[in-house]
């Protein structure tokens, strides 16, 4: 995926500059003729440590700075052994050329570490081009098509360095470089707004005036993406809100109430290992914390066999199993999902096996959603990140008679199926946004605007 900047502004600055420093007969010169050095990091990932010399992956490597704060390490003397390859130095580019691909950031003050492959590095001679104009440059659109083009001719979804040299730029004397570098960084900056623009090169001049314009645009387009953020934001906390309301409900009304573990069991499953190949690639669903999003579940990202179930951990669970996510990344952790076939899972899935004489699998599905934010903000041990399967098996749930179980699984259908219809159509509007941001280019390219 080739990375886009959350700075549209200086994208299109970077764009119409681009085009305009081509149009006006300034040669465009490959990255390997204006570089002394294009690299990239360690192919063969170096063994870990526990501290040590950081490791830099594409993803420390953000929008215009280098993120050190999550790295893994290695020791020095490995350390010692990868800069025989490349160290980094003051005035580097660094550009991610693996997952996402494209996103740059400069070497601005000295420090020590060892790059992995998904890290490509442009050193450039400084007497040829500035490195704050090839950051510029690389953010182009054009040149973001043509690293697209290249990937498209490989067979992995990486960019590879025969192809980063490949890749050309316009480049202008240096006191052209300086002045729209500083152009492009002005308009990065927040507080853009309240500053004038620095001057451009005379013939260029009038791009400062379709930036203005341009700027005004965006900022609308973004207010109006905010606005729809907050709205999609609203009608999750009202869904949340009507779950949360529902069970307190009734909990206050109901005479019998029961722990799940005392009604149901739960339990969890494993992973076979990796390193044994018969244990992978059968035909039973293994489901991972990833695919729970409070849905239904009939197919999996991965699957194994039998021989896999009966040498790890894993179990085999019927259809309707209820499975909750002990932990994951991000907003994983408390989501959930109704197996609609025979699976098994993985260790970090907690599953509640169907009991269908007592409990419609539905109703408890519904039950573990609404405890959804009071729980992560309630893990156990305060700091604790993750829950575990007595935490669900503590939880209390109105034991109702199964007629009523179906009412309010009907109700909440009846209520998810109205939040869907607004998500659906905030989800529209906020498609619409995105189609304007193109529309915008054109026109800027054309002089429209």
């Amino acid at each position: 995926m080739i990375y886009k900047s959350a700075n549209v502004t200086a994208e299109i600055a970077s764009s119409i500059l681009a085009k305009e420093l081509k149009n006006s007969g300034i040669p465009t010169i490959s990255l390997k003729n204006i570089c002394s050095l294009v690299t990239d990091g360690e192919h063969q990932t170096p063994e870990r440590s526990f501290l040590g010399i950081p490791l830099l992956t594409a993803k420390n490597v953000r929008d215009d700075y280098i993120d050190l704060t999550e790295t893994d390490f290695v020791t020095d003397d490995i350390a010692e052994k990868c800069w025989k390859r490349y160290k980094p130095q003051v005035n580097d580019v660094l550009m991610t050329c693996v997952g996402t691909i494209g996103r740059v950031a400069m070497v601005k003050e000295p420090f020590d570490a060892v790059l992995v492959r998904s890290v490509t590095v442009l050193r450039p001679r400084l007497d040829i081009v500035l490195p704050e104009y090839l950051m510029g440059m690389l953010n182009a659109f054009q040149i973001k098509e043509e690293m697209q083009n290249q990937i498209r001719k490989s067979a992995q979804p990486g960019l590879y360095l025969s192809q980063v040299k490949l890749l050309e730029i316009p480049v202008p004397d240096l006191i052209t470089q300086s002045l729209i570098a500083k152009f492009i960084n002005w308009c990065k900056s927040p507080e853009r707004q309240e500053v004038r623009p620095p001057s451009l090169p005379q013939k260029f001049e009038f791009i400062r005036h379709t930036i203005e314009q341009v700027d005004k645009i965006v900022a609308k387009i973004e207010e109006a993406r905010r606005v729809k953020i907050d709205r999609q934001k609203e009608i999750e906390f009202l869904f949340e809100s009507i779950l949360k309301h529902t069970r307190l409900r009734l909990l206050q009304v109901s005479v019998l109430r029961k722990k799940l573990g005392e009604i149901t069991s739960v339990t969890s499953g494993g992973t076979p290992s990796r390193s044994v190949p018969n244990y992978w690639s059968g035909n039973i669903p293994w489901i991972k914390t990833g695919e729970l999003s409070d849905n239904d579940i009939y197919q999996a990202e991965e699957y194994i066999t039998e021989e896999g179930v009966d040498n790890s951990g894993a179990k085999l669970f019927p259809r309707n199993t209820v499975l909750v996510a002990l932990y994951g990344q991000g907003q994983t952790r408390g989501r959930t999902g109704r197996l609609m076939v025979e699976a098994s899972t993985n260790q970090a899935c907690c599953a509640i096996l169907p009991t269908p004489l007592i409990l419609n699998e539905r109703f408890t599905q519904y039950w573990l959603r609404s405890l959804y934010t009071e729980m992560r903000k309630n893990a156990h041990g305060g700091a604790q990140p993750n829950w575990n399967n007595q935490i669900i098996k503590n939880i209390e749930i109105a034991l109702l008679p199964l007629g009523e179980q179906e009412y309010w699984v009907s109700y909440l259908d009846s209520v998810q199926s109205q939040i869907n219809q607004l998500k659906q159509q905030q989800s529209t509007a906020s498609a619409e946004l995105d189609a304007l941001l193109p529309s915008i280019l054109d026109r800027a390219f054309k002089g429209e605007l």
